[in-house]
C-alpha cells in the first residue's frame, strides 16, 4: 500500500466593514491563497472584493465588486433586502453577457428568527438578556 499527502487549502484572509456616514457602509474581503502551484493540494483562487451598500432597518440594497480567479476575472453584483427577505446576485454581469461569462448565480432566502425577537437596529447582532430579580445566593458579591 502507497501512502501519500495531500495538503488542505490554505489562505489568508481579511473582512473589513466600515461605517461611512449615517446608513452607508463599506465591506472589503481580500483572500489571499497560500498554496503555491507546484504543491499537491487543494488550492483556494485568491480574490478582492469591495461591496458599497445602503441600508436602514428594513431595506438594504448593496453592490459587490470583484476581481476572482487570482484576481483576474472582473465581477460585479447587486443584492438587497426588504425586511426578512433577501435576494440577488454575484454576477450581475452573467446575465448582461459581459466579460465572458462562466456561469452564473442567484441567491434568495427569508430570515425566520424562531426563539428571538428580530433585531431593532440594522446592525444589531444579539440581545443581552435583561437580568431578573429574585434571590441568586450563587452570585458573587
Amino acid at each position: 500500500m502507497n501512502n501519500f499527502t495531500v495538503g488542505l487549502p490554505t489562505v489568508f484572509q481579511v473582512n473589513l466593514d466600515y461605517h461611512l456616514s449615517d446608513k452607508f457602509y463599506l465591506n472589503s474581503l481580500w483572500v489571499q491563497g497560500l498554496r503555491g502551484n507546484n504543491s499537491l493540494s487543494a488550492k483556494m483562487p485568491s480574490s478582492l472584493s469591495i461591496t458599497p451598500r445602503w441600508e436602514s432597518k428594513w431595506i438594504e440594497v448593496g453592490m459587490p465588486l470583484a476581481l476572482l480567479d487570482n484576481y483576474g476575472s472582473f465581477t460585479f453584483g447587486i443584492g438587497a433586502r426588504l425586511g426578512p427577505l433577501f435576494f440577488g446576485t454575484d454576477n450581475l454581469g452573467s446575465f448582461l453577457n459581459i466579460n465572458r461569462p462562466r456561469g452564473t448565480d442567484l441567491y434568495f432566502g427569508l430570515s425566520m428568527p424562531i426563539f428571538n425577537r428580530p433585531p431593532t437596529l440594522p446592525n444589531a447582532c444579539f440581545y443581552e438578556k435583561k437580568e431578573r430579580k429574585g434571590w441568586k445566593f450563587w452570585k458573587k458579591k
